[in-house]
Parts: C-alpha cells; structure tokens; sequence
C-alpha cells in the first residue's frame, strides 16, 4: 500500500497520479457539506430544546435551564450559518461554489459575541450561585 499525497491536489497511488477531487465535484461537495452541517446542528438545537420542554422532569436547576437555553441558542446559531453557506453556494457562480466554504470563518465572530453577552448576562443573574 503506497499513498502520497501532493500539494497540487493529487495522490499517488502505486506510482499512479490521481485527482483528489475535480473542479466539476466541488458544487455537490460544498452542497453536501453545508447541508449536513446545517442539520447537525438544527439536531442540537432540537436535543437541547427538548431537555429545556422535560427541564422540570429532569429537575433542572435555573442556572441549567439558563445553559441549555445558551445552547440552544448558539446551536441555531451555526444552523444558521450553514443555511447562509448554502445560500452563498447557489448564489455563487460554478467556478467559485468553494469559496461558499469562507461563510463558516463566521463562527469565531459569532461565538465570541454570543458567549460574551451570554457570560455577561449569567454573571449578572448567577453572581452569587455560580
């Protein structure tokens, strides 16, 4: 079993130089990509609102509720993000449907937004509990 990779977007395989993936692929990967993404985490979201509609089942306390909420929320959050992927990959020409990928350097920007308005507001609420 030989296999090496290349910068050039190949491999070799025996010897043999092989196309890793070709231009006219890119399209239904980035389309299969940002579709999974976005449903994991509409998934998540969905698990995390479930646990908050049983939080009295589950004897959770307000500062557990207040975490499952954050993330519920940050879970839509990246679901969102996908959906605006997909929307860049069909907006997008042929040639550039890739560059859809640039959405999800969205990520950082919005956790680090997110979580200091979230920390901020628990803080608030949960000084003396936490």
């Amino acid at each position: 079993f030989t296999l090496f990779f290349s910068a050039d977007g190949t491999y070799l395989d025996h010897g043999q130089k092989i196309a890793m993936i070709s231009s006219d692929q890119i399209p239904s990967l980035m389309y299969v990509y940002n579709t999974g993404y976005t449903i994991i985490y509409l998934l998540f979201f969905l698990m995390h609102m479930h646990a908050k509609n049983n939080a009295e089942k589950l004897e959770l306390t307000q500062y557990e509720l207040f975490e499952t909420r954050s993330m519920m929320y940050i879970n839509l959050l990246n679901a969102l993000i996908g959906v605006l992927a997909i929307i860049a990959t069909i907006a997008l020409p042929a040639n550039a449907k890739g560059a859809s990928g640039y959405t999800y350097f969205l990520i950082p920007l919005a956790y680090s937004i997110f979580f200091s308005v979230r920390g901020r507001k628990s803080r608030k609420l949960f000084a003396a509990t936490v």
